[in-house]
């Protein structure tokens, strides 16, 4: 019985017999033909992404006011967050409230993670509950 390759192969090619820089290229992937991306793969390769851990209840009044303003999250979040950047540098009382609510951290990437505080989120849930309510029937 014939033993079984263990390194997969590349478009049927065999990658063991192949020269050690065009076997990076291959399984790196740079060999693509861009003329054929599609618009959205071009777009896709342009924009930036980042991850950002959320609290729930602000995720969920994300969602509930681009829901009502017919917008994506994401550019919800973008506009909403150039705004209060802007508070931020503007504002010195904005500062000061995220100096208040500041706690230390033990690692090596930050001193410290400010938590929205529990009356903050407590009205956004009441905000997200109102929302909510108002798309029944008949209810205002």
């Amino acid at each position: 019985m014939a033993k079984k390759r263990e390194a997969p192969g590349f478009s049927g090619l065999d990658m063991q017999g192949l020269d050690v820089d065009v076997r990076q290229t291959l399984m790196q992937d740079a060999v693509r033909n861009k003329a054929a991306l599609t618009a959205k793969q071009r777009w896709d390769r342009k924009r930036v992404r980042r991850t950002f851990d959320l609290n729930p209840t602000v995720i969920a009044a994300l969602r509930a006011v681009a829901e009502k303003e017919g917008v994506s999250m994401s550019k919800l979040a973008n506009f909403l967050l150039a705004r209060v950047l802007l508070t931020y540098f503007e504002d010195p009382a904005m500062a000061r409230a995220l100096d208040l609510h500041k706690r230390p951290v033990y690692t090596s990437q930050f001193d410290w993670v400010p938590d929205p505080p529990e009356d903050w989120l407590a009205r956004l849930q009441a905000q997200i509950e109102t929302m909510q309510r108002r798309k029944g029937w008949g209810v205002k």
